[in-house]
């Protein structure tokens, strides 16, 4: 047999396989997060183009136990940049869409225990450091401060380090009023009480070099 055969024998020995493989990869919107108990999965299934319904149902049915789009009033195409986080020992989780709300487990339903979609506990010091940013930035400019549109603070589980303590990564961003883009990043350290209250018991501001790590990490 000449080489001429083998190789488009082995090329379409090859195109075979790659189709197969494809065949057998789950789509993104089929792709579910579990639960480390396995007794619950996060889905979101497609509603309409480009949009889907995101919630919390029990493994292995399409029972569902949390509506995290009627909860948390998710819609429009970015519905698929929603998620959740499980806490290790699967009692509680984050959602995250637009805004953080955090659930809990109590007998067999689910609670939403606190959302960051108003005041919160991260936001005065976040708002804190933005308006001394902006100030910096006036000052340089000669420009008056003046009464601006409230910038929106978006936060993310970073990760869980045990059942009751979560690390949120959160910015912001404001820069209208200067022309100056001023950007503030921070990590801080949620704690839960024996009630469901969240605690800050730890805050730290990043540097422009220590946030890229967490703005790649937020982006996956």
């Amino acid at each position: 047999m000449s080489s001429r055969f083998v190789l488009i024998a082995v090329l379409y020995a090859c195109l075979g396989l790659c189709a197969q493989m494809h065949a057998q990869s789950p789509s993104p919107s089929e792709v579910k997060n579990l639960s480390p108990d396995k007794k619950w999965e996060y889905d979101c299934p497609q509603s309409i183009e480009y949009e889907c319904a995101p919630k919390v149902v029990k493994a292995g049915s399409d029972e569902t136990v949390v509506d995290l789009d009627g909860d948390l009033n998710v819609y429009s195409k970015y519905s698929k940049q929603s998620n959740i986080v499980w806490a290790p020992d699967s009692k509680r989780f984050d959602a995250f869409y637009e805004t953080l709300a955090f659930y809990e487990l109590h007998g067999d339903k689910w609670e939403m225990l606190e959302s960051l979609a108003k005041a919160n506990p991260i936001s005065k010091p976040i708002s804190k450091a933005i308006s001394g940013g902006l100030a910096v930035e006036r000052t340089k400019k000669h420009i008056k401060a003046k009464a601006t549109a409230a910038t929106e603070i978006v936060a993310k589980v970073h990760e869980w380090t045990d059942p009751d303590t979560v690390i949120v990564y959160a910015y912001e961003e404001d820069g209208e009023e200067t022309g100056k883009t001023v950007r503030v990043d921070f990590l801080f350290t949620l704690k839960f009480d024996g009630a469901g209250k969240l605690k800050i018991v730890k805050t730290q501001q990043l540097s422009e070099e220590e946030s890229q790590k967490y703005q790649q990490d937020s982006q996956n």
